[in-house]
């Protein structure tokens, strides 16, 4: 429901630097000089749909790359295991 508020609120302007920032692909500079530019970034709801949406991202991208690190981790553990008592293979649950 609040991404059709969304669209809704920017569909006439095509600023999409909200979007952009929520994404992390512009910083918080850019999105301000692209909303001086572009006139306002839409109604405060907007302004905080599009701020929990950056925060929900960038907490995405942090646990990724934890998942991403633990997984290396236990793969050195593993073949490390198995170099060490010669074993075939050693099975690791997910």
């Amino acid at each position: 429901m609040r991404a059709r508020c969304v669209t809704h609120a920017h569909a006439g302007s095509g600023n999409l630097s909200p979007l952009f920032y929520s994404f992390g692909l512009i910083d918080l500079q850019r999105l301000q000089q692209d909303e001086a530019l572009h006139g306002s970034s839409g109604s405060s709801s907007d302004r905080d749909f599009f701020s929990w949406l950056h925060q929900t991202v960038a907490e995405a991208v942090r646990t990724a790359e934890q998942h991403e690190t633990l997984k290396l981790s236990i793969r050195k553990l593993r073949l490390n295991l198995e170099e060490t008592f010669l074993l075939s293979a050693v099975q690791v649950p997910s």
